[in-house]
């Protein structure tokens, strides 16, 4: 008999290169500051929801997991498109379960002008970030099932998890900045998850 998961389990990143999730507009010191601390949250929820969600789609698409492909709308929901067309939630929740820093910095750019390959007139700007620092930047996901998770989306999201090392979550990805080098999954749910992975991408069903 198939099982289900409906329990929440959480999801820590470690980020050792510089990490940026901006307010998009400037203040009087800096050009493009990080946001504030209460919009956080809500910021690095959505910058790691998108990340996870394109790994998700990343190893559906070049695994055997390639017969799972309605699977990746389950736990996201639908994409927005053409007016008047109908949505659908995800079954996943997710929340910043914590935060540690590292130090906030100061950085210049360049702005380029990617027609002419060349930097633009009044190029020069200022951008904050987070620095690793010795221990880098920890972030801690809380993910949440809103309606229990099949055999087939717990082994996807498994796998979208384990690609996301060495993908970037934040902004100036171009950059190098917010490279994921380190990724600890919650081991009741690894535990549980991984064999039902392994039989997915071996093709054997119980």
């Amino acid at each position: 008999m198939k099982m289900t998961w409906t329990k929440s389990f959480d999801v820590t990143l470690r980020i050792n290169s510089g990490f940026r999730i901006g307010a998009g507009e400037s203040s009087l010191e800096v050009s493009l500051p990080l946001v504030k601390k209460i919009e956080c949250g809500a910021n690095l929820v959505s910058s790691f929801r998108g990340v996870l969600r394109k790994s998700v789609k990343k190893m559906i698409a070049s695994t055997k997991l390639s017969n799972l492909s309605g699977v990746e709308e389950n736990l996201f929901g639908s994409w927005i498109s053409k007016r008047g067309e109908a949505t659908t939630e995800g079954k996943l929740h997710f929340q910043l379960a914590d935060f540690k820093p590292g130090k906030k910095i100061p950085r210049t750019g360049i702005r380029m002008d990617n027609k002419f390959n060349s930097v633009q007139a009044q190029a020069l700007f200022t951008y904050e970030s987070i620095e690793g620092g010795d221990t880098g930047n920890i972030l801690t996901f809380k993910i949440t099932p809103l309606f229990p998770m099949t055999e087939e989306e717990v082994a996807v999201l498994l796998a979208g998890l384990n690609g996301l090392y060495y993908d970037n979550i934040g902004g100036f990805a171009s950059r190098g900045m917010g490279i994921i080098d380190s990724l600890d999954v919650s081991k009741e749910f690894t535990d549980y998850a991984m064999p039902i992975l392994k039989r997915k991408l071996e093709g054997v069903e119980k």
